[in-house]
């Protein structure tokens, strides 16, 4: 298509040549690399010390490497179980080291784009580790430490290449919010909420000096000659401390920003500070004499990172709204907008009759997709958060909904209009199930509850708290006469819908184990036996009349998240943690297909109804549809995407 366009236009005016073709790239998407953004706020952006690579981290748990001469992305790096507070790239610009809300602090190759080790790890057999959410990571200037900050009130140093903590920084009583490295490297410059700014001996490892400060510090950063730091607080201030001798001075204070400044940073030769925060605006200051040069709207939402390129000529600027600009500070243009994504499917389900696929996102979004071909053919923009379960009437007329903005939504799935709402609340829904007979919905809490309503009314026919941890699995029997749950507390649960009473329970605890063997989904099978996923790489099939455990299938030391049975019983798949998908014939869990292709665990899967086709959806953001005859891909794709 583009070279008879060329063709064309080889009979035009220049100017109208070179205007049409910037057109033609910029629709293309080779000018603009907006298509492979974060899916939530961007935490953190740091440019490499060689000037190649723009590192960003966000809330969605991954971190993402970006080519800065051409803007497109290189890399996703996927691990992090929680939002991604702080990245740090090492002097040689050969390492990143990356700090989560998921307690842990990782190690990754820049330029191969993959996990080495984690530095921190949370795990029973560890000592040492931090307690809380990391806050703030930084490499020393030899490369061979990093220090790391956390929620728990501690600082840490390790060391990079065998990962062994060095030393403990103790003092603050309060959570660290930030911390900044002195150039050389011999010296750390801490905040908490303890309302107290210390400096640390980055070479004995002992706390020097202590000052109180009157507000919360958001970020500390050193001047690139280590004569200043700089510290950015709720409050908009900037405010000033001339280092000397070990100490801090406090020299002056001035209103930045109306509202709360998120992030701060100097330019390579120190002679501009860059602020931004919760206004979405971006300034440029003076650092000798804190004169505004320069203020603009980066964003309409919070700007939470702010990074000078090494050679001074581009800003980089993450938000809230998902998004990354570079900014020219010659001309303070735009150059480049990455725009974020919202619509990772990490839920799905076919209808009854298998006309259509219907897909879950991360953005709330419901999809509906024609079989085959799977094109969008329809969408609705049914919640404000992640899609964690769906469900069809056994009719196809209705689709239950469940997601993480604590809502259970009831749609006509011929018209996609809004029937019912069955549940809003503060907790998040994990996972739905309405009944073959259509009596009943259920569904699955993260305040460890299963609630049953009647599908007619949505009155609420019973409330059961049998877990003591999060609801991830629920389904109900053919004859819809028993009610399955399962949670991450490591038990399974089977209700008698006639009385509501307990008929069958399952536990999954391993007498003198260390951690849990959690329960992650549960699936009932045509002959009424109770299929369960677990944690410790099993899949069980227990008679939930006689409480016996018919099939112990071992599938290796991975999580089993995800199953899903044929609707005539004759397959089972299981999505594994490893990102492998497992195919057994039935009855007697006979070995059919071992389908690779995802990187990382399966979160969901489901058979079409008539087993022609599995789709499957993965924590490495991509999500397939298999042919399960042939036992291969048919497409692989991500969020929104067509085939």
């Amino acid at each position: 298509m583009y070279f008879h366009l060329l063709i064309r236009l080889v009979y035009m005016k220049k100017t109208l040549f070179l205007i049409t073709i910037f057109f033609v790239l910029l629709i293309s998407g080779i000018y603009g690399a907006g298509f492979s953004g974060h899916t939530n706020d961007v935490c953190s952006v740091i440019f490499s010390p060689d000037g190649k690579y723009l590192v960003s981290s966000s809330e969605d748990s991954t971190i993402k490497i970006w080519d800065t001469g051409t803007w497109k992305l290189l890399s996703t790096l996927r691990g992090h179980r929680a939002d991604v507070m702080s990245t740090t790239i090492s002097p040689d610009s050969r390492f990143i080291v990356s700090g989560s809300c998921d307690n842990t602090v990782r190690l990754w190759d820049l330029r191969e784009g993959k996990f080495v080790k984690f530095i921190s790890r949370k795990s029973p057999f560890s000592q040492g580790e931090h307690g809380g959410w990391i806050t703030g990571v930084l490499f020393f200037s030899d490369g061979k430490r990093v220090a790391s900050a956390s929620d728990d009130k501690t600082i840490k140093i390790w060391d990079v290449k065998n990962g062994e903590l060095l030393t403990t920084l103790k003092g603050h009583n309060g959570k660290v919010t930030t911390i900044a490295m002195s150039p050389d490297g011999k010296y750390i410059a801490s905040a908490s909420e303890d309302m107290t700014v210390r400096l640390w001996d980055g070479v004995k490892y002992r706390q020097i000096f202590k000052t109180k400060f009157p507000g919360k510090i958001n970020k500390l950063r050193f001047s690139p000659d280590g004569r200043y730091v700089a510290a950015v607080t709720e409050e908009g201030t900037l405010d000033f401390f001339t280092f000397s001798n070990g100490s801090l001075k406090f020299e002056k204070k001035i209103k930045a920003h109306d509202e709360n400044i998120r992030s701060l940073t100097y330019s390579p030769g120190g002679k501009y500070i860059a602020t931004a925060g919760a206004d979405g605006l971006v300034k440029i200051w003076s650092a000798g004499n804190d004169k505004l040069i320069k203020s603009f709207k980066a964003h309409d939402m919070i700007v939470n990172s702010v990074a000078f390129s090494p050679d001074g000529k581009y800003l980089a600027t993450g938000s809230e709204d998902s998004s990354i600009k570079i900014w020219d500070l010659k001309k303070y243009s735009l150059v480049r907008h990455i725009k974020g994504r919202s619509d990772d499917v990490v839920s799905v389900a076919f209808t009854p009759k298998g006309g259509y696929l219907v897909t879950g996102d991360e953005d709330g979004k419901i999809r509906f997709r024609k079989v085959p071909g799977f094109n969008i053919v329809s969408g609705i923009d049914g919640h404000k958060d992640d899609i964690k379960g769906m469900a069809f009437s056994r009719d196809g007329k209705f689709l239950a909904t469940a997601s993480w903005d604590g809502k259970l939504k009831l749609w006509d799935a011929s018209s996609g209009r809004l029937k019912k709402q069955l549940e809003s609340q503060e907790d998040d829904i994990h996972c739905t199930a309405i009944s073959p007979d259509g009596k009943f919905i259920a569904a699955g809490f993260e305040d460890n509850k299963v609630n049953l309503r009647d599908a007619g009314t949505g009155r609420l026919l019973a409330s059961f708290s049998a877990f003591k941890d999060q609801v991830f699995g629920i389904d109900f029997s053919a004859d819809s006469k028993f009610l399955a749950a399962c949670s991450i507390d490591e038990t399974a649960v089977v209700w008698d819908l006639a009385d509501m009473r307990p008929v069958f329970e399952f536990s999954n605890h391993k007498e003198g184990s260390s951690g849990k063997d959690e329960l992650w989904a549960v699936k009932f099978l045509p002959s009424g036996d109770l299929l369960i996923a677990c944690d410790d790489g099993k899949l069980k099939t227990a008679d939930i009349k006689s409480g016996r455990i018919i099939e112990d299938i071992s599938v290796g030391d991975v999580v089993v998240k995800a199953v899903d049975v044929s609707a005539d019983g004759s397959l089972v798949a299981a999505g594994l943690g490893d990102g492998l998908v497992m195919i057994w014939k039935m009855p007697g869990m006979k070995p059919y297909a071992k389908l690779k292709g995802h990187t990382q665990e399966i979160n969901s899967l489901a058979f079409s109804p008539d087993k022609k086709y599995l789709v499957t959806c993965s924590e490495d953001g991509y999500w397939k549809i298999w042919d399960v005859m042939k036992k291969k891909i048919l497409y692989n794709l991500r969020g929104g995407d067509n085939p």
